[in-house]
């Protein structure tokens, strides 16, 4: 009977190559940014000196699927199109340094609050500066993701 065994066992044996074949392979997860800034005109709010409040939010989340790390958040303002009035960026550390976290969750989300207060020289500005938000991040292997991008824009409190 050692024939009917081996006609068990390469009948199991093609059963399973079957099985496996017909599997999907898995799908690999690529992190995939995306950022919102909360609120959207931000308002600017009078302080002392000829100075306003300007909070806001930046939200970033990740919707690919995979863990991200953000490595740099850069804020440009230009005014009327053309003129650069106010950049700043912030690396990882930095980021860490300001009490947020760089690093997201697979289908996660970051809340970066902030409130600076800045001088405007004119508040004609209020009417033509636009704000140019982006986030760039790696995944768990270090290689870069596409970079998120936002464009925001200011409004005065009425």
């Amino acid at each position: 009977m050692p024939w009917r065994a081996a006609i068990l066992l390469a009948a199991a044996f093609a059963f399973l190559t079957i099985s496996c074949a017909s599997r999907p392979p898995a799908i690999q997860a690529f992190p995939v940014i995306a950022i919102e800034i909360v609120p959207n005109p931000i308002i600017a709010y009078p302080a002392a000196g000829g100075a306003y409040r300007f909070p806001f939010e930046i939200v970033v989340r990740e919707t690919g699927g995979a863990a991200a790390h953000v490595t740099r958040v850069s804020l440009n303002v230009v005014a009327f199109g053309a003129l650069q009035v106010y950049s700043q960026e912030m690396m990882a550390d930095e980021i860490r340094q300001n009490g947020f976290s760089p690093d997201i969750a697979a289908g996660g989300e970051l809340r970066y609050r902030f409130n600076p207060t800045k001088k405007v020289p004119d508040e004609r500005l209020f009417s033509g500066v636009t704000a140019h938000l982006r986030v760039e991040a790696v995944d768990e292997n270090g290689e870069a993701v596409p970079p998120a991008t936002a464009e925001v824009t200011l409004r005065k409190q009425r």
